[in-house]
């Protein structure tokens, strides 16, 4: 029912009004449900005149308060996307983390699941789809409605070291194990991980998503050896609009900005609200109209391709600047040793850019709100 309300809510009222409008309406459909639930019941014979009114009276108000407000409450709270953008370094994520592993810590059980990564790399091989690299979990500090298991960081040890990396190396060898997705923005417990002196010999990089892609910077400060990829983009708010365009091009230049090698995006494609199974609205690079069957290329689309276009298979960052004061900058030399500059202006007016590219500079006004690259002659 939860689901079903929060929905239909979504497409009717704008963003910042769906919460409050979707416990106003759940507050009053589980109170008219108890009310009817409470007439039903003075049905029965024998009841006073004011036991009869009180019956009414409790059955709606109290089923409308715990069912209707804070069930609605607790829907929300599951079901609620996270944003790294509006975190802060003081903001850790998750606020408190699982003391036991979810997956049950025996031999027999770890084993098993290392087989199984095997069996399912050579499911996709009959297939004709070659699996070049694994991760051990997706986001193992999500505590969520659907599927997911959390782990300790001596769980990720022992099931990375002991049995996921030795299985992984006598049956397909030629597939790389990372550590991730690291949702996390708990630098110690990463730490910890990585600190294990038999890290270096059991992964070969680390993948980073949303809260993590934090503490991206510390950690590859520390441990150069490995490599680092991107796993997932943050998918939004479903609005397909220039805001979504910006954040994702900032998120891209902070990734490819300190070192990752790979970005990945959660939606492709996505038609009308863009909803999730659970009535996440998000964003997509192409918008599909299903009633016109028209499809259209997002902001997000054009944003994207400043660098999939530009930072081609082999490029060296040479410089790049963060998005804290709305202006992401990054300087790329191509294989063809050609320099590139992709620059964003998230302000609401005109900002100067200066930019040393060896013995010539690049000096340009960015227009408010604009994406930017420049190719080097």
């Amino acid at each position: 029912m939860y689901k079903t309300l929060w929905n239909s809510i979504n497409k009717q009222v704008k963003n910042s009004h769906a919460s409050a409008a979707f416990l106003a309406v759940s507050l009053m459909g589980w109170t008219t449900i108890g009310l009817l639930a409470g007439f039903l019941i003075c049905m029965i014979g024998g009841m006073s005149f004011v036991t009869k009114v009180t019956v009414v009276l409790c059955s709606g108000g109290y089923t409308g308060l715990i069912l209707g407000f804070f069930g609605g409450i607790l829907y929300l709270y599951r079901s609620e996307p996270r944003h790294l953008a509006a975190a802060t370094p003081s903001q850790v994520f998750p606020q408190q983390l699982a003391v036991n592993d979810y997956f049950i810590q025996d031999p027999r059980y770890l084993q098993t699941y290392a087989n199984y990564f095997c069996k399912f790399i050579d499911a996709y091989k009959e297939q004709g789809i070659p699996i070049s690299m694994i991760m051990f979990q997706n986001e193992s500090w999500s505590y969520t409605n659907y599927p997911g298991c959390a782990w300790t960081a001596e769980g990720i040890i022992r099931f990375n070291a002991e049995y996921l990396a030795p299985t992984l190396k006598r049956q397909h060898p030629e597939v790389k194990l990372y550590l991730g997705t690291i949702n996390t923005n708990r630098y110690e417990v990463i730490d910890q991980v990585l600190s294990d002196p038999r890290m270096p010999e059991t992964i070969e990089g680390v993948g980073f998503q949303w809260e993590g892609g934090q503490i991206l910077p510390k950690l590859r400060a520390k441990y150069p050896q490995y490599k680092y990829v991107q796993t997932e983009s943050e998918c939004g708010w479903g609005s397909f609009d220039w805001k979504a365009a910006e954040h994702t091009f900032g998120l891209m230049n902070h990734y490819l900005g300190n070192g990752c090698e790979e970005y990945t995006f959660w939606n492709a494609i996505l038609y009308d609200g863009g909803f999730s199974g659970w009535g996440w609205k998000q964003n997509a690079l192409i918008h599909v109209d299903s009633k016109t069957g028209t499809a259209t290329y997002t902001p997000e689309y054009y944003a994207v391709k400043h660098y999939s276009h530009y930072v081609t298979p082999g490029s060296q960052v040479l410089a790049y600047k963060d998005r804290g004061d709305k202006m992401p900058v990054m300087v790329v030399m191509t294989p063809q040793k050609r320099q590139v500059v992709i620059a964003g202006n998230f302000n609401e007016e005109a900002k100067e850019l200066t930019v040393k590219l060896g013995t010539r500079y690049l000096n340009v006004t960015l227009q408010p709100h604009s994406l930017n690259t420049f190719i080097e002659k």
